[in-house]
């Protein structure tokens, strides 16, 4: 935050986000994780809203990209896990003919 401050740059500020984001969980932060380091679909969704809401907070000229249906997001406020669900579109790009591409080949 110094730095930033010192820089003249704005600060997306995720600890204390995720912070607030993992103790309004509760009980339910489990499910955000997959071990204690990787995040599962729920967990990413939700941290990805705070950076979101921060890129939003520091009016940087990428928040005009952001979808018009975004509203605000509370860190203290989480999505409740029973109702999430994946978008359709989540992890996919499509082609012109609709398929989704190959993954690319592992060595």
């Amino acid at each position: 935050m110094e730095t930033a401050r010192e820089e003249n740059v704005p600060v997306i500020d995720l600890w204390s986000m995720s912070k607030k984001l993992y103790t309004a969980m509760g009980e339910q932060v489990g499910e955000a994780f997959a071990d204690p380091t990787h995040h599962r679909n729920y967990g990413v969704y939700e941290l990805s809203k705070c950076v979101v809401q921060g890129i939003k907070d520091n009016r940087l000229p990428l928040a005009d990209h952001i979808v018009d249906d975004f509203g605000t997001f509370d860190p203290a406020d989480p999505d409740p896990f029973a109702s999430f669900r994946v978008p359709a579109s989540a992890g996919r790009m499509e082609t012109r003919g609709g398929a989704a591409p190959k993954s690319p080949a592992r060595p």
